[in-house]
C-alpha cells in the first residue's frame, strides 16, 4: 500500500486519481481537507487550505529551522494508481511529490 505525499510550499491542483474501474476519483472531497493529514499527525492539516478544489500551503512550517514537518499526506493508502496533477510554486520554493511514505515514529521526516 502506498500513501500519496504532497510536501510544503506547494500550491497544488490535484485533478484526480484513477481507480480500478478506470474512472477518475477526486482526492479533494467537498472542497475541504477531508481525507488528508500532516506527516505523523492524523488530527492536523496546519498550514494547508483548499480553495476551488486546489490544495494550498499558506503557512510557515518549522522546516526553516530544521524542526517539524508540514508535509500533507492522504489518509487512505493506494496501490496500482495513476495520478495527474498540476502545481505552482514560488521562486526559490522547495517542493515535490512522493509516494510510499512511511509514517513510523522512528522517522522525523517523510
Amino acid at each position: 500500500m502506498r500513501k500519496i505525499f504532497l510536501p510544503l510550499l506547494v500550491v497544488l491542483l490535484l485533478s484526480n486519481c484513477k481507480s480500478e474501474n478506470s474512472e477518475w476519483k477526486s482526492l479533494i472531497v467537498d472542497n475541504s481537507l477531508e481525507g488528508w493529514h500532516t506527516f505523523q499527525d492524523f488530527e492536523s492539516t496546519t498550514g494547508w487550505i483548499v480553495e476551488d478544489n486546489v490544495l494550498i500551503f499558506n503557512g510557515v512550517s518549522d522546516m526553516e529551522s530544521g524542526e517539524g514537518d508540514a508535509s500533507l499526506l492522504s489518509d487512505k493508502e493506494y496501490e496500482n494508481f495513476e495520478i495527474k496533477f498540476d502545481w505552482k510554486i514560488i521562486p526559490g520554493g522547495n517542493s515535490g511529490f512522493m509516494w510510499g511514505v512511511n509514517e513510523d515514529k522512528k522517522y522525523n521526516y517523510p
